[in-house]
């Protein structure tokens, strides 16, 4: 009887009105990165199911019975599979998760189902960093893990505490499992590949050039500037002159596009010269197996393969940001053309038209170096009223022709694809070469950004002396885009400006960054910094960086098991620690409870001890009894204390009990 009077429905402490609110703001916290990822419905759907479960609170809707939350389980298991055709893998399996996690805030009522409710929360969290690992991802998933915690203290302590308190001792549980987190993140084996990565819905998503080339597929990745990659070298950086980052090689076309043929894996021969560049390269996701690399890469990165035209490929596309360093000597020279390559170098299409062929043989007229034909060419673009735009006209069958006779206006797909042409028409072995020139220094962290916008094609020819030579017909045209990068290309176009016409004061000028440009330029270089650096050390402490930790404090490679002996031991010391550090620590009362012992003890020194097993009310009871004159003041202490420990009287009260309790005399 004692009990049941005690804790009535009145009195639960998961009736607080508060309770709801910072689940569904821990909801609103953890769903957040999602609605990046996601499909809009999915995201619909669960601030749908917060809606419906915050009216229902507010009795404006019904609880839904058993039969309406599974026909609308079934219903939303149809939903993700008509968006997915699957239940599993990445994006399935979590938008699964966010749609059913919505259900369960529906028909959430019970403290079970609230904690139930606030684990679920704890796998909504980590989808999100299925998706992505970058520090605003982290500091949701922080906020969330603080506020859930709230929700749990709510759920389980007296409705005494307030906010403030809630949300101190939220964060002190949070500092008390640091040293524990940060065990098992030093000391946690690693394994091969990323535990964060899960096949998703194909290439969604992702951006950069595709495997073929004609005139015009570079124009969509030309016009995001999300980032391609980043390079930090030791040492030395090269000039812009040199900053190409080749991708791909194409060897073969049809008059209309480029592809990279077929011939076999193989490094082509180089002999060094030239000053070396050491870098390390970070590879943002894309739908590609090629690496970027620096041209003349010295060695293989990663476990790909090597193809001619110094480019390498993985087995697999890119999924998640890799990490790879290398070598790279611009200035080698090739030391042999194979006659495989050589006769891929030179083929044409048999639609070849004759005035492509005419214009070749007037540039080769009286010209037996292949680098003087080049240079012929070089000039015939540089001399005609060629412009760089990247908008240029639409191209028709014969797109090399019109490029060349009628609308003479494109960017580098269109120069380079024509210069090849050109220079194989002449019988001089030429290749295009894809992939990316230039990049943005970053000082805040001393590295160049270079963005898919700095995607580029360029030009390759044979020379016997010299071996593959790079010849950028971009460059006479407008030798700002390689000395300046392609912001400067957009800047002049949005101005309706002729980079080809300009001087370098007036292109200076021109492109020159306001104050405000400046600024907000400098905090996006500042923000890709800092997401660099969480990468470097925080997603990307794999085995490789793991093994070179230990290594710095004279370790030697560890085993698996060791790792793992290593981790327990971390972690016993750890709990050791926190136990010593708690059992030192005073308890800290409630201060309803306070209050309530104070006058407990005026009652014993007058002959009233509460006895261990004896509740607040049936102490109260026994009091009265034993002294009638006291029955009325010790009935009304108790019920305000029972108000404020247990029930909904809210803590504006404690200075009431607190009086009451002073004033109390026996």
């Amino acid at each position: 009887m004692i009990v049941a009077r005690e804790k009535t429905a009145d009195t639960v402490p998961w009736r607080d009105p508060l309770l709801l609110r910072w689940l569904l703001f821990a909801t609103a916290l953890a769903a957040a990165p999602h609605a990046v990822f996601q499909p809009a419905w999915v995201v619909a759907a669960l601030a749908v199911a917060m809606l419906w479960r915050w009216l229902i609170e507010q009795g404006r809707l019904p609880k839904p019975g058993w039969l309406v939350r599974a026909l609308l389980a079934v219903l939303l298991l149809a939903l993700v599979w008509n968006q997915y055709r699957t239940v599993f893998g990445r994006d399935a399996g979590v938008a699964l998760l966010l749609v059913l996690f919505g259900l369960k805030l529906v028909e959430t009522r019970t403290p079970r189902d609230y904690a139930v409710s606030v684990l679920l929360l704890y796998l909504v969290v980590a989808g999100g960093f299925l998706h992505e690992q970058t520090p605003w991802v982290a500091a949701l998933a922080v906020l969330t893990i603080v506020t859930s915690l709230v929700t749990l203290i709510r759920l389980t302590q007296p409705t005494t505490i307030d906010a403030r308190r809630s949300l101190r001792l939220a964060g002190a549980l949070l500092l008390q499992a640091l040293p524990l987190m940060l065990v098992l993140y030093l000391f946690f084996p690693r394994f091969t590949g990323a535990l964060w990565s899960l096949p998703g819905a194909g290439g969604a998503g992702l951006t950069g050039m595709s495997e073929t080339m004609q005139p015009g597929s570079l124009g969509e990745v030309m016009e995001s500037t999300e980032p391609a990659f980043r390079a930090s070298f030791r040492g030395v950086v090269p000039p812009p002159e040199q900053r190409y980052w080749r991708m791909l090689v194409l060897w073969q076309t049809d008059g209309r596009r480029w592809d990279r043929g077929a011939l076999p894996p193989g490094r082509e021969r180089l002999t060094a010269g030239g000053p070396e560049y050491r870098y390390q390269l970070i590879l943002e996701p894309n739908r590609l197996g090629w690496l970027p690399v620096l041209d003349r890469p010295v060695e293989t990165p990663l476990d790909a393969l090597a193809f001619a035209g110094n480019v390498y490929e993985r087995r697999e596309p890119t999924r998640e940001r890799l990490s790879y360093e290398l070598s790279a000597w611009p200035q080698a020279r090739d030391r042999a053309l194979t006659s495989f390559a050589r006769h891929a170098a030179l083929q044409l299409p048999d639609t070849l038209s004759p005035r492509v062929r005419e214009l070749a043989e007037r540039l080769r007229a009286g010209r037996d170096d292949s680098l003087a034909v080049a240079q012929a060419a070089f000039d015939h673009f540089r001399r005609e009223p060629f412009v760089y735009t990247l908008r240029p006209p639409r191209l028709g069958t014969d797109p090399v022709d019109e490029f060349l006779f009628e609308t003479r206006r494109g960017y580098c797909e269109h120069y380079a694809s024509a210069f090849v042409t050109l220079m194989r028409a002449a019988g001089v072995p030429a290749r295009v070469v894809m992939g990316y020139q230039g990049g943005e220094h970053n000082p805040a962290g001393n590295y160049l950004l270079v963005r898919q916008s700095d995607a580029h094609a360029w030009a390759e020819v044979w020379d016997e002396t010299r071996g593959w030579v790079r010849v950028d017909p971009t460059a006479a045209v407008a030798p700002a885009r390689i000395e300046r990068g392609s912001e400067a290309i957009r800047r002049l176009e949005a101005s309706g400006l002729n980079p080809g016409s300009l001087t370098d004061a007036a292109l200076t000028r021109a492109i020159e960054f306001g104050l405000f440009e400046r600024l907000w330029r400098r905090s996006q270089l500042t923000l890709d910094y800092a997401n660099l650096a969480w990468y470097r050390w925080v997603a990307d402490y794999g085995a490789e960086r793991q093994s070179k930790l230990f290594e710095g404090f004279g370790w030697p490679r560890l085993t698996t098991a060791q790792l793992i002996w290593m981790l327990v031991a971390a972690f016993a010391l750890a709990l050791l620690f926190t136990l010593v550090w708690l059992s030192r620590q005073r308890t800290t009362l409630d201060p309803a409870r306070r209050q309530y012992d104070r006058f407990c003890r005026k009652l014993a020194h007058a002959g009233l001890a509460r006895a261990p097993h004896e509740g607040p009310l049936a102490f109260a009871e026994r009091c009265s009894c034993q002294r009638s004159g006291l029955a009325t003041t010790v009935s009304e202490i108790t019920r305000m204390y029972l108000g404020l420990r247990y029930g909904r009287v809210p803590a504006a009260g404690l200075p009431e009990l607190r009086r009451r309790v002073a004033d109390f005399s026996v």
